[in-house]
């Protein structure tokens, strides 16, 4: 989920341009949200159970690409403003 994430962010700054705590908690919600659906689909797949655990480490990992993505929008930003 921190992969969806990045991607998340990535598509609400490009295509919204919105940026700072908007976008990151959008593309956090969003994937988190994701898990949730995952989570709910798996209670109804024979074999596989949903669990609030799982659902906890989604939204973790969702937070972990939310704060790579700031970082790397941050980085990316300071290179070109210094003309690289």
């Amino acid at each position: 989920f921190a992969v969806l994430a990045v991607l998340v962010g990535h598509a609400v700054h490009a295509a919204w341009r919105l940026q700072g705590p908007r976008a990151w908690l959008l593309a956090w919600w969003t994937s988190s949200v994701w898990g949730m659906l995952d989570e709910l689909h798996q209670c109804f797949v024979p074999g596989r159970v949903g669990d609030l655990v799982d659902l906890q480490a989604d939204a973790l990992g969702a937070l972990a690409g939310v704060l790579l993505h700031a970082v790397m929008r941050q980085v990316w930003e300071l290179w070109r403003s210094r003309g690289g």
